[in-house]
């Protein structure tokens, strides 16, 4: 669904909404080794909501102010609640019962906010705005805590008799299989079109660029990685992202 309005002779207002849904009927898990309960519905449901204000305050001044709402949902389901069976086959491992990181979901919510604004003054085209950027996620991701058991042969399956069983709990402390990966990005910028002459045309701007993520909750205490410098509790703080711009424009003749 898309709509323009005219507010006024000064204010332009367009607003877009995009609804998609999509079912993977069994993506989850697929291969000639695998029942269909070790299978589950892969679902997409993604939300958009878009708007876009266009004012001229004067001949010389426009601001543009654009909004980005969506939502992107994507869950797998499980086919059953039965605990998964690995069983060894001469073709290779056979699945059934649950797949074993199954159900499972990733959903982003995003809002987005730019504005930018244009002042014309003499020879310069002036150009500065900001671009603030919000993700939250909300990830689930229960590897192998529904259990799995191993079978060596089709007969110790018949007779219930596994060779091992792998089950995952939450450690002590953490969120489990739920995580939220969220960030929030900053971005600022300025540019001045400078027409020099007729002939040339210079591009000066600066832009500034930080990214803000989210500090992972738990640190991996094995010794051998913390040895090695390897921290999984390292949170990245880059706040150099200062980047120049510099271009020219040179009019040889009228069609060059």
């Amino acid at each position: 669904f898309k709509t323009d309005f005219s507010i006024d002779d000064k204010s332009q207002l367009a607003i877009r909404f995009n609804q998609q849904n999509f079912t993977g009927t069994n993506n989850e898990n697929g291969g000639p080794l695998s029942a269909e309960e070790h299978s589950g519905n892969s679902l997409v449901n993604t939300t958009t909501l878009t708007a876009a204000l266009t004012t001229s305050f004067s001949a010389k001044f426009f601001n543009e102010l654009r909004f980005q709402y969506s939502r992107d949902r994507e869950p797998g389901e499980a086919n059953t609640a039965n605990v998964e069976a690995v069983i060894t086959t001469p073709d290779g491992g056979f699945n059934i019962g649950r797949n074993n990181f199954s159900p499972r979901e990733t959903t982003i919510t995003r809002v987005q906010v730019i504005d930018n604004q244009t002042y014309i003054l003499g020879q310069h085209t002036l150009k500065y705005g900001v671009d603030l950027l919000s993700d939250r996620v909300f990830n689930f991701f229960p590897g192998l805590f529904s259990g799995s058991y191993s079978f060596s042969s089709y007969a110790n399956f018949a007779a219930n008799t596994p060779v091992s069983y792998r089950q995952s709990f939450a450690g002590a402390g953490t969120t489990g299989g739920t995580t939220q990966p969220n960030s929030f990005e900053t971005a600022f910028f300025f540019q001045d079109d400078w027409r020099v002459n007729q002939k040339v045309t210079l591009n000066l701007g600066i832009r500034y660029d930080y990214q803000a993520i989210a500090k992972p909750q738990i640190q991996n205490p094995n010794a051998a990685l913390l040895a090695a410098g390897f921290d999984t509790s390292f949170q990245p703080k880059d706040k150099n992202n200062l980047a120049p711009r510099f271009g020219i424009g040179y009019a040889i003749d009228e069609k060059t």
